[in-house]
């Protein structure tokens, strides 16, 4: 393990935004591939088939992947580094709560949640793709909100508090394969 941190670190050092973005489009269909799986092993109660067709979605991984290279790992690459330039107290307390507070009151609710509906909703070509956008996010972006609030603001409390700035993307990408599991299972529900 310590060989993957140390290659990692050399990576995350020599290139920065390519090891991000790499990190990011891998976790993100990771996440995907465990949110299929869970899906494709759930019976629906009183009968003995998956809720799921039973075949597993290449395409869908596929757009999972392309959204976290082409569109979140630039994106949080470039978030997290303002994020940890982002010091408006004179203490390191008071600029964590401050980056938790940006980031969760800003850009997960207002950026970062309807751009991956927006996005994964686009990539699956529905006929109306405005109408299957809208109705995405009326449908699934409180909840996905409040599920978010459940999770990140102790896990960003951490990832500020305690993890070098060039690790951040990498704990965040860790624990969002979790993340990026429900993410799936709640854009796929129709």
């Amino acid at each position: 393990m310590s060989f993957f941190f140390r290659r990692y670190n050399h990576f995350a050092h020599k290139h920065p935004l390519a090891t991000n973005i790499a990190t990011t489009g891998f976790l993100f269909g990771a996440g995907d591939f465990l949110a299929q799986q869970l899906e494709l092993r759930h019976v629906a109660p009183g009968t003995a088939e998956s809720t799921k067709s039973g075949v597993y979605d290449v395409p869908r991984t596929a757009r999972a992947v392309a959204y976290g290279l082409l569109v979140f790992g630039p994106m949080a690459g470039t978030w997290f580094g303002f994020l940890s330039r982002f010091a408006p107290g004179k203490s390191a307390a008071t600029n964590t709560l401050a980056r938790v507070a940006l980031d969760q009151g800003v850009f997960a609710p207002f950026i970062g949640i309807p751009l991956y509906f927006l996005c994964m909703t686009a990539m699956e070509a529905p006929q109306d793709i405005g109408a299957a956008i809208t109705s995405k996010l009326n449908h699934t972006w409180w909840d996905t909100v409040r599920a978010n609030w459940a999770v990140w603001p102790a896990v960003q409390m951490v990832n500020f508090a305690l993890v070098p700035a060039q690790f951040r993307l990498l704990a965040v990408n860790v624990v969002s394969i979790g993340w990026n599991c429900y993410l799936s299972m709640e854009n796929s529900e129709k």
